[in-house]
């Protein structure tokens, strides 16, 4: 019992793809008349007329036997060598030839066509002109379905890398959502809400919340030079290193510098990072800074002034041994601190116009009575409509509500 198969290898038998395969066989049959008829001198247009409509009816009608074997006659010689191929399809191209040509001229001999042409022997001249036209069909059409099998395997293969890229990526996006704090510690007397937005599936902004005690943590704002796989690795290694270094005990100055030292030895030329690393005491009522570098904290009052937390240093990275200088500042019950990373200052509309830090702190003093998540939730939703949703650098902002 003989299966059809389609002709491609990647496309089921349809009619769509029948009309395109018609579509194939009058091209190759109108092309194959020109050919045969313009090596013949003489000939009355009557002639041209009546040879066109011959050399059509045989290409349809072989080509249409060969649209339901074809696909099946190549799986079969698929395995066989160049040689071995080519051959087998010379001699599929005598049989389809041989059983073309006798429909040929019984469609021919019913519309009175076959007797008009000077033929020593209608079924004869029908072979002839079917082993020509089957011939040149095998060819065309043997280049015509390797060729797209070709691209076909060629664009299989790149969206195969293409989705396991994809994969790495997003698997890469999970170690590093893995890396944030799954959960901001809770602490007497303030409420802490965090945000994290990268501009590519992953990011080189960092944030960090590392309690030391009922009262204490430490509170961390990163954002490395640049964005996509190289910052999201960096900023992997930033991470450890401020786990390692972040105590009770040590001061932000110190940490910023002992973090410092670790970054210039592991940093390409070009790379820096930007931090902002706080201890956060309720008991106290105090925030104790450093500031690498990084775009200066709003610490907005409950009257509705505006203080930046600026005293710090360099970026990490770049500069050996810098002495690094230490803030601190006093919180008030109705204080909000807005640490973030300039991805969010700095979204742009369609205009090129950046939302800048003028309107993020008017904005911030507008709505200071929200509770830390609310504002977090309010100022993300006006800077993402601000850009559309369109965020061109990483956006990471910690919030803290002092009670």
């Amino acid at each position: 019992m003989v299966r059809l198969v389609s002709p491609y290898r990647n496309e089921a038998l349809s009619l769509r793809l029948y009309a395109r395969w018609q579509s194939i066989i009058i091209f190759i049959s109108l092309v194959l008349a020109f050919l045969m008829f313009a090596f013949r001198g003489n000939y009355t247009p009557r002639w041209l007329i009546t040879f066109l409509v011959v050399t059509f009816t045989h290409s349809i009608i072989i080509g249409n036997l060969m649209f339901f074997t074809f696909g099946a006659f190549q799986q079969r010689i698929a395995s066989l060598p160049d040689a071995g191929r080519w051959l087998s399809r010379l001699a599929y191209s005598a049989v389809m030839a041989a059983i073309g040509a006798i429909p040929s001229v019984a469609v021919l001999r019913s519309v009175g066509i076959s007797r008009e042409i000077n033929y020593q022997g209608d079924l004869i001249n029908s072979v002839l002109i079917s082993v020509v036209s089957t011939v040149t069909v095998t060819i065309v059409l043997t280049i015509y379905v390797t060729t797209r099998r070709t691209l076909e395997a060629e664009v299989a293969r790149e969206r195969h890398k293409h989705q396991q890229a994809i994969n790495e990526v997003e698997k890469a996006r999970e170690i590093q959502e893995g890396l944030l704090p799954r959960e901001i510690p809770r602490l007497p007397g303030v409420e802490l809400a965090a945000r994290w937005q990268p501009a590519t599936v992953v990011g080189g902004d960092f944030y960090d919340v590392i309690r030391f005690g009922e009262h204490r943590a430490a509170l961390c704002v990163a954002d490395v030079v640049g964005k996509g796989i190289t910052a999201a690795l960096l900023m992997a290694n930033l991470q450890a290193a401020v786990r390692a270094f972040a105590s009770p005990g040590a001061e932000p100055a110190e940490v910023c510098s002992r973090l410092n030292e670790v970054i210039l030895g592991n940093v390409a030329t070009g790379k820096f990072i930007t931090l902002f690393y706080a201890v956060l005491d309720t008991r106290q009522g105090t925030l104790h800074y450093c500031n690498a570098g990084h775009n200066p904290p709003f610490l907005i009052r409950g009257n509705g002034s505006v203080e930046l937390l600026q005293e710090g240093g360099a970026v990490l990275g770049v500069f050996p041994d810098w002495r690094y200088e230490q803030g601190s500042a006093r919180l008030q019950p109705g204080d909000r601190v807005l640490i973030y990373s300039d991805g969010l200052s700095e979204a742009r509309n369609q205009s090129s116009e950046e939302f800048g830090d003028e309107r993020l702190a008017s904005l911030l003093v507008r709505h200071r009575s929200l509770h830390a998540r609310d504002l977090d939730e309010l100022v993300f939703q006006h800077v993402a409509a601000f850009c559309q949703g369109e965020f061109h650098d990483d956006a990471t902002m910690l919030l803290v509500s002092v009670r």
